[in-house]
């Protein structure tokens, strides 16, 4: 099992080389929830020896049609691209590049219907949902051969809004406040806030699960993810390092909001009944 991070600078990316497979990365204008936005020459630039996926996963618009055509096929060297959006497939299919495509739409991956749906138009990732449990990633692994990734620890993202949020807030109050973090405190909870191109809301809690991802390197789950937004270098490594078996601490020890998301707790919806 192969251990991606998505990490927050290039240096971050040479820093920490020795603990992973491989990055996530985004381009400028293109890409959503991601720690690191380049150009298409930056990446090109990348001399890693890793495997290198490029997320494409913005919702995009008649306007980004033209940059994204152009962006696809001039990504060199690189394992794949993340999509979102179903004109990065189709534009995959007509301009057929030597690198693979990965169905990553954060909270809809959740079924092997689907998964095995966009093999068939192409993919050959699926980059699932942190929303379902360990048992339906499981059984997800059953019953599809694409390869799967899983994110494993880091801040989860919640939502994405093309509406600027907290600006809107500021300017509507005439407010200053020109920190690049935000957070929403809300029961008890802080939930971390970017408004830059884009507004992204991430979870209060991070996500880690020594005994989850035992359980997915027993059952041939291909990629995990370690996100390390809102993360400081050196404790992200001592994560990696912790996964990895070189150190003997607890993710606990690190951080006080870790918790293990819905891998082992299910989500049931029932309608309300009247009195």
């Amino acid at each position: 099992m192969e251990k991606l991070i998505i990490p927050k600078s290039l240096e971050e990316i040479e820093s920490l080389k020795s603990y992973y497979d491989g990055i996530i990365i985004g381009i400028d204008g293109l890409s959503v929830n991601v720690n690191l936005y380049l150009t298409v020459d930056d990446v090109n630039k990348l001399n890693i020896d890793k495997e290198i996926f490029v997320a494409l996963n913005k919702n995009m618009h008649n306007k980004d049609l033209e940059i994204l055509e152009k962006t696809m096929k001039s990504l060199k060297n690189i394992k794949g691209i993340l999509y979102y959006d179903a004109a990065v497939v189709a534009l995959y299919n007509e301009i057929k590049p030597d690198y693979d495509l990965v169905w990553s739409q954060e909270h809809m991956t959740t079924s092997s219907v689907t998964c095995n749906y966009w093999k068939s138009k192409g993919a050959s990732y699926t980059y699932l949902s942190c929303d379902i449990t360990l048992e339906e990633i499981l059984n997800i692994r059953k019953q599809t051969d694409m390869k799967l990734i899983v994110p494993i620890f880091g801040y989860l993202p919640m939502f994405v809004s093309k509406r600027h949020l907290v600006k809107n807030y500021l300017n509507c109050f005439n407010l200053k406040d020109d920190s690049k973090m935000h957070y929403l405190e809300k029961e008890g909870n802080k939930y971390p806030i970017l408004d830059d191109e884009l507004t992204s809301v991430y979870s209060a809690n991070i996500l880690s699960s020594i005994e989850a991802y035992k359980e997915l390197e027993k059952n041939n789950i291909d990629y995990v993810t370690f996100n390390s937004f809102n993360i400081n270098e050196s404790d992200f490594k001592e994560v990696l390092k912790i996964y990895n078996g070189e150190s003997k601490r607890n993710v606990e020890e690190l951080f006080s909001n870790v918790d293990t998301g819905f891998l082992y707790k299910e989500t049931y919806y029932r309608v309300k009944k009247n009195d």
